[in-house]
């Protein structure tokens, strides 16, 4: 009742807002279910309900579809006896929300053993799914953690893991630990696994607060709350802080888990919070990353690290230098960006690609960082912020 009257004093802008800010965060469909048992008792306009209602079949239409999708690549390596385990949303929608249309995803993440990986690319690659650029498991790979996207002729794309992060990344994931760990999961219908608990809740702070910046709204908070209601009263958590030590995330885990405790109400033990707590919490941390977390992007503005540190380089001869940098990428690098062998003579093209791309997608931005545009100002110092959030996750406690 206290909720239904909270409502009869919002006015159309305000659901128009609310609109905006639950599609930036992507939790569309999970506002529908929570708001639907109030439609025809608040004040809600009908053309909210529609549109929320609209992006809740949506969901529906593609999540259905995506596990129809796996289904079917579950079935065919578990044929060839490749375990897998079911990572983020193909896992999350079934498994821990209570409706399969409420998380929307875009695509089948799945996690195999080193050795099984060539086999898993062929299985794909003769259900009809190709790689779009070049790789080669022979190469060191130690800055991807899985295959480039394959997609099929719908459009799908399916990412084949080995790992959860990069190796090249100031932390120590065990691979081989995660397998150990892992649990049976129902996916699509199909028996195969899931990460632990305690990895699943790891591997999803990582994911929000480290991998993608505190950039991908609250869906990547809500999937970690959900895990947390899920799972509540099974989750080992002496046994969480041991691998959050071995990985060396205290620091990414402690944000995360706090953000989720004072923005969605999770439920986290005290002790375990001031465990991770490291000794330099200085306030900022926590500010900048909410603000982070809930400031929606719409800026015009392309800022990048690389484009950061650029407007914060001191004379010309610096910045050029950082500049040649991001053109002469390692080839490696290169072949990835444009599906050429490193070892083909075509490399040496892709170089000229390169400086052409970085001109026409960041040259107005390098234009307005050096005239010390006051609007790109502003976006230059929230990406350095960003950058100084992420620099502190990664120190020791």
């Amino acid at each position: 009742e206290e909720l239904k009257n909270t409502f009869d004093h919002l006015n159309k802008q305000n659901w128009e807002n609310l609109l905006i800010t639950s599609s930036w965060h992507r939790i569309k469909p999970h506002i529908y279910l929570k708001l639907k048992p109030l439609f025809g008792k608040a004040t809600i306009p009908s053309s909210i309900q529609n549109d929320l209602r609209d992006a809740y079949l949506d969901s529906a239409r593609k999540n259905t579809l995506i596990l129809h999708h796996a289904a079917i690549i579950l079935r065919d390596l578990k044929s060839q006896n490749i375990d897998v385990i079911g990572l983020k949303g193909i896992y999350l929608v079934e498994n821990i929300y209570d409706d399969i249309t409420a998380r929307p995803f875009g695509d089948v993440d799945i996690m195999v053993r080193k050795e099984d990986l060539q086999t898993s690319i062929r299985i794909l690659q003769k259900m009809g799914y190709a790689m779009t650029t070049y790789f080669d498991i022979g190469d060191e790979n130690l800055d991807i953690k899985h295959v480039p996207p394959m997609f099929n002729a719908d459009g799908l794309p399916v990412e084949i893991h080995w790992t959860i992060l990069e190796e090249d990344e100031p932390f120590t994931i065990d691979a081989q630990g995660l397998w150990k760990r892992a649990i049976p999961a129902k996916i699509a219908g199909v028996d195969a696994l899931a990460l632990s608990p305690e990895d699943l809740i790891l591997h999803l702070c990582m994911h929000l607060s480290y991998q993608h910046r505190l950039k991908i709204g609250l869906r990547g908070l809500y999937d970690i709350a959900e895990v947390l209601r899920h799972f509540e009263g099974q989750v080992d958590w002496t046994k969480l802080s041991k691998i959050t030590h071995e990985w060396g995330s205290e620091r990414v885990t402690w944000l995360t888990l706090t953000l989720a405790q004072d923005l969605l109400g999770a439920q986290i033990p005290p002790m375990i919070l001031e465990y991770l707590q490291p000794k330099e919490a200085a306030p900022w941390v926590l500010a900048k990353a909410k603000a982070q977390l809930l400031e929606q992007d719409v800026r015009k503005a392309v800022v990048t690290p690389d484009l950061a540190k650029f407007a914060t380089k001191e004379g010309l001869i610096s910045r050029i230098k950082l500049f040649l940098s991001r053109v002469f990428l390692p080839k490696q690098t290169l072949a990835r960006l444009y599906g050429v062998s490193p070892k083909s003579i075509k490399i040496y093209g892709c170089y000229f690609k390169r400086l052409i791309y970085l001109i026409i997608h960041y040259g107005d931005s390098l234009k307005r960082v050096a005239k010390k545009d006051p609007q790109m100002r502003l976006v230059v110092e929230n990406e350095i912020t960003i950058e100084r959030l992420k620099k502190w996750m990664v120190k020791n406690k």
